[in-house]
């Protein structure tokens, strides 16, 4: 072979390399752009598919429910358990009738469908903004005006407030409350109703027990820190001997606290009974001047943290105020 046909070939040889090499990254390039264009259109076509509905209910659609105090509070958490948002607007510890909401709580008012309050004074605030609450779509519910008014008691010449500690009349506000929360959460009706019920069988039960233990007592007079239990004494057959009135911050004189103990004195009380959320100061005064000694009688109008971490409630409070009544009572 000559020279030039040597060239020839070999020249031949470089460019069929060139061309290979050249369709080669061509191809590579190709099953490149193939791979890019797939994973776009399979990403523009996830994007477009439905997302799966989320089963969470969003914070818009929670029923909102505020009660002013932890009686009424005690009650609706009964009938509704952890169906609704909940929110007790007088915290731990605070003492009602003397209690004033933070702007922060009553705009949380505000927001809920329903606030239910006691009335008769006991929560003044609750009653003066319930008069705004209806022009802003929120429900209320004032427990005393619905309650049958001969079965409201009237001292100093203003309703009794303190009505939550009848078990017979807290059995009517449990019908009250259940009526307003079925009006708004008419799904869950039959839950609510269900719940009432095994509520008001237990409130029937500490009827009963009540009825049982202070059926035949020595003494039918109870000593008491503030005017709070009328509606039980009443419901029980004995008397109630308060220090101060319907508020406990309600001012005494000398000459009712003489009164009070020379009533002590002729009448042998062994017992006066206080309370947890007021100073024992008075009471304690009382009881070293006539011999007698203080026992806790609870009108429940808040728990303390104490009573929260010992799993404390209605239920429990009304059975240990029982309790100290056969003592302070000297029921057999």
């Amino acid at each position: 072979m000559s020279l030039n046909s040597l060239e020839s070939v070999r020249y031949a040889i470089k460019l069929i390399n060139n061309f290979m090499s050249l369709n080669l990254k061509r191809f590579i390039f190709i099953i490149i752009l193939v791979i890019l264009t797939a994973f776009g259109a399979w990403s523009y076509t996830a994007y477009l598919k439905p997302k799966p509905l989320d089963q969470t209910p969003s914070p818009q659609n929670i029923i909102k429910v505020s009660t002013s105090f932890y009686p009424i509070y005690a009650f609706t958490k009964a009938i509704t358990e952890d169906k609704i948002e909940l929110n007790n607007i007088t915290p731990a510890g605070a003492e009602p009738h003397d209690f004033e909401p933070s702007a922060q709580q009553i705009t949380q008012i505000y927001s809920s469908s329903l606030f239910i309050y006691n009335g008769a004074g006991v929560d003044a605030w609750a009653e003066k903004l319930a008069q705004n609450l209806e022009s802003k779509n929120v429900k209320t519910l004032n427990l005393s005006q619905k309650l049958v008014s001969q079965d409201l008691i009237i001292s100093e010449g203003y309703k009794d407030p303190h009505f939550w500690l009848d078990p017979i009349l807290a059995q009517n506000q449990t019908d009250l409350i259940l009526d307003e929360i079925a009006k708004i959460d008419t799904i869950n009706k039959d839950f609510y109703t269900t719940n009432s019920k095994v509520f008001k069988s237990q409130l029937q039960d500490l009827d009963a027990k009540y009825k049982t233990k202070l059926s035949n007592c020595f003494q039918n007079k109870a000593v008491v820190s503030h005017d709070a239990f009328s509606y039980l004494s009443a419901r029980y057959g004995f008397e109630i001997v308060p220090i101060s009135g319907l508020a406990p911050e309600s001012e005494i004189s000398l000459q009712e606290i003489s009164q009070i103990t020379n009533k002590i004195k002729t009448d042998k009380i062994k017992y006066i009974g206080t309370e947890v959320l007021i100073d024992p100061k008075l009471a304690n005064t009382i009881a070293n001047e006539t011999g007698a000694k203080v026992l806790i009688l609870d009108p429940i109008e808040s728990l303390t943290d104490a009573d929260l971490q010992s799993k404390q409630n209605y239920l429990t409070k009304m059975n240990g105020n029982l309790e100290n009544l056969e003592i302070m009572l000297e029921c057999k």
